[in-house]
């Protein structure tokens, strides 16, 4: 009996004294194949190519039993014996997450981790390894894998949310937003996205099947009228209304000749905000409300000039000048209405 107990691949049956091959990884609690009754497991030996078997201690009951390797034990040179540290890799995984959740041990890593030559020290070996293709796959698979576990995606949206967390990110959105390279980067890379067939078509029938939405359009209505209501009284906008009316109407007297608001704005300096004509001894325009009350005034009429090659509506031939004046000038030229004071 203690001959055949001595071999590698044995387990020995303590109440009966039956000797039956075993060799694997757990084993307390299994039965005989052929007897039909509890038999333990004996340790085999290295000699005969299996390696040993250790307990950890930390591990549940009747899974306690692992092969004394590195693939099982992490390497611990305190431990003479065999160089392995006395629990297996899980259990000191779980030690290790557990300790780390401490607030203490958790503010002391922060600590460490904040100092610049260890940040710029994990920078480049991040960097480094992220250059790695199959490092930058693997590791977007398992971002994404987690992110979509329940109790990870609470814990990620309840940090954003904090108002610290919120003011960081917005200084450095704004920050990254305002370089140059970003700025080059983003434009070229936004127009690209826009091209693509698949997002043309995805935002068309987004943007048909949101219109189609109750109410939406409505609102949206509400809002563009309330919006231009609102618009259309600053002051630059109703110049560039009367300058766009104007010109349209000389285009449809077929009658040349442009002229834009910043042109209105420079002839408004150069008469110095007056009237251009003397029947009103050249009065300052009023100015009600954060603007200038004047009208835009063709020196030769519109009505006069209709079927002529003469430029009426250039700003060669435009002057400013208050309602009354150019009410009593009417369609006259200004050789035609002395009492203006001017023959050009």
């Amino acid at each position: 009996m203690p001959k055949l107990a001595s071999h590698a691949d044995l387990c020995y049956n303590k109440p009966i004294n039956n000797v039956v091959p075993g060799g694997t990884r757990h084993t307390p609690g299994r039965t005989h194949s052929l007897e039909k009754c509890i038999v333990n497991t004996v340790s085999p030996h290295a000699d005969n190519g299996n390696p040993p078997l250790k307990r950890c201690p930390n591990c549940s009951e009747g899974q306690q039993w692992h092969p004394a390797t590195t693939e099982y034990f992490y390497r611990d040179k305190s431990h003479k014996k065999d160089g392995l540290s006395t629990l297996c890799r899980e259990c000191r995984k779980k030690q290790a997450t557990a300790r780390y959740h401490q607030p203490e041990v958790h503010e002391q890593v922060r600590e460490y981790r904040r100092q610049p030559e260890v940040k710029a020290r994990d920078c480049e070996l991040h960097n480094k390894r992220y250059q790695q293709p199959e490092f930058r796959e693997a590791r977007c698979k398992y971002q994404r894998e987690r992110y979509h576990i329940p109790e990870v995606r609470t814990r990620v949206l309840e940090y954003s949310r904090l108002p610290e967390v919120q003011a960081r990110h917005n200084e450095r959105s704004c920050k990254r937003s305002q370089s140059p390279e970003y700025k080059a980067w983003y434009g070229e890379y936004h127009r690209e996205y826009c091209q693509r067939p698949e997002v043309r078509t995805h935002k068309r029938i987004w943007a048909r099947d949101y219109y189609r939405r109750p109410g939406v359009y409505g609102r949206l209505r509400e809002y563009h009228n309330s919006y231009y209501r609102i618009y259309s009284l600053r002051p630059e906008q109703q110049l560039r209304s009367r300058v766009k009316s104007r010109t349209r109407i000389a285009r449809k007297r077929a009658i040349s000749g442009t002229y834009t608001v910043a042109q209105i704005q420079e002839q408004l300096k150069r008469q110095h905000y007056r009237c251009y004509y003397a029947a009103c001894g050249y009065a300052k325009f009023e100015k009600v409300q954060g603007k200038y009350i004047y009208e835009i005034e063709h020196t030769f009429p519109l009505s006069r000039v209709a079927g002529t090659d003469i430029p009426a509506n250039d700003i060669s031939y435009l002057v400013l000048s208050c309602p009354k004046c150019n009410g009593n000038k009417g369609n006259k030229y200004p050789w035609e209405w002395p009492e203006g004071g001017r023959l050009l």
